[in-house]
């Protein structure tokens, strides 16, 4: 047996089973998910300045000392933190829903970071296929017929 026939051997045994269609399915659902995600964390933030400043104006409206100004601005924040909070929550559990582990490394498919890094980290495993920590193939041998 040379060197061909064992890469080749080992490129079948490889493969995760699964196909390039799924991995990119799962790329997408992130991508679009992880919008929805940054939507509601900017919401959050534009909310929590609206009560904040909506709180100071009534506030100026009743005549209330400027002494409420920082507790305004303290929920003002607050809101805004659970926001951000929330976010990062359900990000967590979304990335740990559709996590697609490599076979033989265990790298995931989808890591923390920056959503926009991470889904093209696993736009370049849907395209060359491989892990990029290991190399073994994340996807099953195409038949030819497949396609």
């Amino acid at each position: 047996m040379n060197a061909s026939d064992v890469s080749a051997t080992s490129s079948s045994i490889d493969a995760v089973g699964i196909s390039r269609e799924d991995l990119a399915s799962v790329v997408a659902v992130y991508k679009r998910e992880s919008e929805r995600l940054n939507s509601l964390g900017a919401l959050g933030m534009l909310g929590g300045v609206v009560v904040g400043v909506t709180l100071i104006g009534i506030g100026q409206l009743f005549g209330l000392a400027d002494d409420w100004n920082p507790f305004f601005m303290l929920i003002m924040y607050a809101i805004g933190a659970t926001a951000l909070g929330l976010e990062r929550v359900y990000r967590r559990r979304m990335v740990e829903r559709i996590q697609m582990p490599c076979a033989f490394c265990h790298a995931p498919l989808i890591s923390s970071g920056s959503p926009t890094r991470v889904a093209s980290r696993a736009e370049i495993i849907v395209a060359t296929g491989c892990c990029s920590s290991c190399g073994h193939s994340f996807i099953a041998r195409e038949q030819p017929g497949d396609r």
